[in-house]
């Protein structure tokens, strides 16, 4: 299969990879059909919340009968509601009032279950901005302004959601202050690569561990920003004053599960797979040319083509340009050009954030065939990724991928492949 062959291949391929990575497909596969084989004891009370926040209602609700009275489902502006369950909304990727208000709803809800209830708390990408309530001595305006420099600034999703929780009054497991139950379980679809569960969406009902919440106040010291952390809130309060239960997490799909879901899709006959890795990280730009160099240096021949494949989420350090774009983008040009450069000119490149929006670009990724990418001048290539402004160039050569929001988010899907004797 040539380049252009499987560049087309790869855009049938992208429908029918979401569809295997949606929450309730993954849900279904995970979850058993009584919650008594996990150790749970009726009655319960379902609560959402992120990107996946609707699938994973639908999914979990009718399959434990769990009334829609008894759920409420935390969302994006924008995102599709869950299906006769009732819903609320909050901004993203930064808090805003419907952030507030929507969490004192679900607050107030919470603190008033019977006291044998069981809270199933299911927690996607994008909880961390959706449920917010700033401790009482940092405004809103403060902590967007803290988080919003922290993106800038490129810091890892773990670091971000450290600072996160610390200014925080309901994150790093601190929710669960405000339920009076019987148990809590948390299921997750975790988009933290190689984090543990208390990472995703800075980890609502999931006790954080003391060595990991005093870590926050050590990064804004180290980056000179100026919010101090409440001493009353370095650490979250005892979970367990009311005799509640906290079971174990359970993680239904992560970066691995990416990678695992996709192959069937992406893989052609007489092709050699190679995986690099589920937890791929670090700087856009960086890392694409770093993948680049290791295949063209480690390149041998091989009568048959080759795929290679990765999965995780890089980072975007925009300082103060103002470009249109996003880590997926910002990585494939990278990595095609760093190809280019090392002599390899027919490939395929292509990525996908599995929720559906790449930075600020509006678009899901791409998928760059070589012949098409040698005929771009090399310096527009460079002014696009040095000012982080590669929506135009990706639109205009029609390399972008534009699924709108999915329903899932599950990080970011990377392949290249190099077709036989390419």
């Amino acid at each position: 299969m040539n380049e252009a062959q499987y560049a087309n291949h790869s855009r049938d391929a992208v429908d029918k990879i979401l569809g295997t990575l949606s929450p309730e497909s993954l849900l279904l596969q995970k979850l058993p059909s009584d919650p008594k084989n996990l150790g749970l004891t009726p009655p319960f009370f379902l609560l959402s919340i992120g990107k996946a926040a609707s699938g994973m209602t639908e999914a979990i609700a009718p399959r434990w009968n769990i009334p829609a009275e008894m759920t409420l489902t935390l969302i994006p502006k924008g995102s599709a509601a869950p299906r006769n369950y009732p819903v609320l909304y909050g901004e993203h990727p930064l808090p805003g009032p419907c952030s507030i208000k929507s969490t004192q709803n679900i607050l107030e809800k919470i603190s008033t279950l019977p006291p044998g209830t069981t809270l199933i708390s299911a927690i996607s990408g994008g909880t961390s901005s959706l449920l917010s309530a700033p401790v009482h001595q940092i405004t809103l305006e403060k902590k967007v302004q803290v988080i919003t420099t922290l993106m800038k600034k490129g810091l890892p999703i773990d670091e971000i959601n450290q600072v996160r929780s610390a200014l925080s009054r309901v994150k790093g497991g601190k929710l669960l202050n405000f339920f009076h139950g019987s148990e809590s379980l948390t299921i997750v679809l975790s988009d933290t690569p190689g984090l543990p569960p208390e990472t995703v969406g800075s980890g609502p009902t999931i006790p954080t561990k003391p060595e990991r919440s005093n870590t926050a106040g050590r990064i804004l010291k180290s980056l000179n920003i100026s919010a101090s952390i409440p001493r009353a809130f370095r650490k979250p309060k005892n979970t367990k004053t009311h005799r509640l239960f906290v079971h174990d997490p359970l993680v239904i799909g992560n970066t691995r599960t990416v990678i695992q879901k996709s192959l069937p899709f992406l893989q052609i006959p007489n092709t050699d797979t190679h995986i690099w890795s589920d937890l791929i990280k670090g700087d856009a730009q960086t890392v694409g040319a770093i993948l680049a160099s290791l295949l063209v240096y480690n390149r041998t021949a091989s009568a048959h083509s080759q795929l290679f494949i990765g999965a995780g989420e890089t980072t975007v350090s925009l300082g103060e340009t103002n470009g249109k774009g996003g880590r997926t983008l910002e990585l494939s040009l990278s990595l095609a050009q760093t190809l280019h450069d090392g002599g390899i000119h027919s490939f395929v490149v292509g990525a996908l954030a599995t929720d559906g929006n790449d930075g600020n670009s509006g678009l899901a990724g791409c998928i760059i065939p070589g012949h098409t990418f040698g005929k771009i001048q090399r310096s527009k290539i460079q002014d696009s990724l040095w000012n982080h402004n590669t929506k135009p160039i990706i639109q205009k050569n029609g390399w972008a991928i534009k699924t709108g929001v999915t329903g899932t988010n599950l990080n970011d899907l990377i392949w290249v492949y190099i077709p036989e004797n390419g």
